[in-house]
């Protein structure tokens, strides 16, 4: 999985557990693909707050990460749900089935 995205689910997940200028920096360096420069401009830091702030929040997250395993629990989840969605595609009559599991999926994709 490619870091950025790993980061950016990592900060949908956890992001409430870091101070509000690291979930900022890491935000707009991630999401709105801004330079520490352009972040430092944006909050009124230095170039230097807003590297360390991204910095201390990627360590945060890859932490609780390591800890808790909320974003590995997940992709294991889908995968899951994907083959049996694939297996109830491939029987006759599993409509109902294959409603479940779309169901399943989507509750477990807005929950990260």
């Amino acid at each position: 999985m490619d870091e950025n995205l790993r980061l950016t689910l990592l900060l949908d997940l956890y992001g409430p557990l870091l101070t509000d200028r690291q979930r900022e920096a890491l935000s707009l360096h991630l999401e709105e693909d801004l330079s520490y420069s352009e972040i430092a401009g944006e909050m009124g830091i230095s170039r230097q707050g807003a590297a360390d702030a991204a910095g201390a929040a990627r360590a945060q997250l890859t932490l609780y990460e390591e800890k808790l395993g909320l974003l590995a629990r997940h992709l294991r989840t889908q995968a899951s749900l994907r083959k049996a969605m694939d297996i109830a595609n491939r029987l006759e009559g599993a409509q109902e089935l294959r409603a479940v599991l779309r169901v399943l999926m989507e509750e477990d994709e807005h929950g990260v």
